[in-house]
């Protein structure tokens, strides 16, 4: 052990010393590129950097800008970008995927959803957030396979806070929602709006979907909806919204809605 701290202590003196005198250290070579402050030279071995799991890596306390490791759950190098970590792809490997599609069914949660009076449909405090949980019940799912190279299910949506979530600036992605409906009583129509909004609403999107049946019996909501990711969403991600309400009518009962599928395909090569 005491060899081991004086062999570690002579290669630091000698770092320092290599360092003052020229500027340039070589390993394996006596002449360092003088472009370079570290010149390593082998022909048997690599460099072996830091490698961690995602959480470890996420947990690094004010990353710096540069800093690399190496992510052990995607088998790929991250580079922090000084905002946020970046995996670094080949972009000449033929099996590297940019774009893609992840889906994803909740098929235990369940919301009972209020009447709201149409003319107070401008006020978004009174939709619901549908706070989806994709993995938190044997009767859930999702196909990944066929998502950009690296990237999950969970990459595409947040369950622990119930949000969509962009890979990055820029990318434009297409937004498969379907889900059940049962109306209590009369048919009426569901409100849907995408919020990305932090401490007050920011709708970027809004449409009202007429239900084909009602008074207890079900109908199937479907709806694609195309989405572009700028910095706000980026920040908050974006909560799925309803509200249930009738044409021409201000009093009304309640309707269920369940049984919520979602499939997000990732078009831009961001």
């Amino acid at each position: 052990m005491r060899h081991f701290y004086l062999s570690l202590f002579s290669f630091f003196i000698f770092i320092i010393i290599a360092g003052k005198s020229n500027a340039q250290v070589g390993i394996g070579t006596t002449t360092p590129d003088n472009s370079a402050v570290l010149d390593i030279h082998s022909e048997t071995q690599g460099l072996l950097t830091p490698r961690l799991t995602t959480l470890q890596r996420e947990s690094i306390l004010n990353p710096a800008t540069g800093l690399l490791v190496f992510d052990t759950d995607f088998g790929v190098f991250f580079n922090f970008n000084g905002t946020e970590w970046v995996q670094l792809v080949a972009t000449n490997d033929p099996d590297t995927k940019k774009s893609g599609w992840v889906a994803m069914t909740d098929a235990d949660t369940e919301y009972t959803l209020n009447f709201v009076d149409s003319p107070d449909l401008t006020d978004y405090s009174n939709f619901t957030h549908i706070e989806l949980d994709f993995s938190n019940d044997p009767s859930d799912s999702t196909i990944d396979s066929f998502a950009p190279t690296g990237t999950s299910a969970s990459d595409f949506y947040d369950d622990v806070n119930h949000t969509l979530t962009p890979l990055a600036v820029g990318d434009a992605v297409l937004l498969r929602l379907n889900f059940d409906v049962v109306p209590a009583n009369g048919n009426g129509f569901i409100a849907i709006a995408i919020d990305i909004g932090d401490t007050s609403e920011i709708i970027i999107y809004e449409k009202t979907i007429p239900l084909l049946r009602g008074s207890g019996r079900r109908s199937k909501v479907s709806e694609s909806i195309l989405l572009y990711q700028l910095g706000t969403f980026l920040a908050n991600g974006a909560k799925i919204k309803l509200a249930y309400s009738r044409q021409s009518q201000n009093t009304g009962t309640t309707c269920v809605v369940n049984n919520f599928g979602l499939v997000v395909t990732k078009l831009s090569d961001n």
